[in-house]
Parts: C-alpha cells; sequence; structure tokens
C-alpha cells in the first residue's frame, strides 16, 4: 500500500499546545498526536529525525472521533 505525508514546520507554541510538553533535555522527540505526529529537534545537536511507520498507525482515526 503506498502512504503520503506532509511534513511542515510550527512554533514551539504549537508542539506545546498539540503535546503537551517541550522538548526538555531530549535532542530529538517524536509524539503521535490524535490529529499528526509531531517531532521536536534541537538542530544544534542533531541534524535529521526519524519516523517510524507505526506512530502514523497510533493517531486516532478520523471515524474514531465522529
Amino acid at each position: 500500500m503506498v502512504r503520503y505525508f506532509k511534513a511542515t514546520e510550527i512554533s514551539e507554541e504549537e508542539y506545546i499546545a498539540a503535546t503537551g510538553e517541550d522538548l526538555g533535555f531530549w535532542n530529538a522527540c517524536v509524539s503521535p498526536e490524535n490529529d499528526g505526529v509531531y517531532v521536536a529537534l534541537d538542530e544544534e545537536k542533531e541534524s535529521e529525525f526519524t519516523i517510524e511507520i507505526s506512530d502514523f498507525d497510533e493517531l486516532q482515526s478520523p471515524e474514531a472521533s465522529s
């Protein structure tokens, strides 16, 4: 099955509002939430991040929220 994804940069405030957390002492953090997979990255310590396909499988389906 082919799957498609969209990645876009958001503000720290948007990240915290969606996940309830900030990056803290981590260099990178991936957090699946109801409406998307959120990533925080300290670009001074990391230059890339990995998101597992299974992170998207953890998202709440649109059918479940209606």
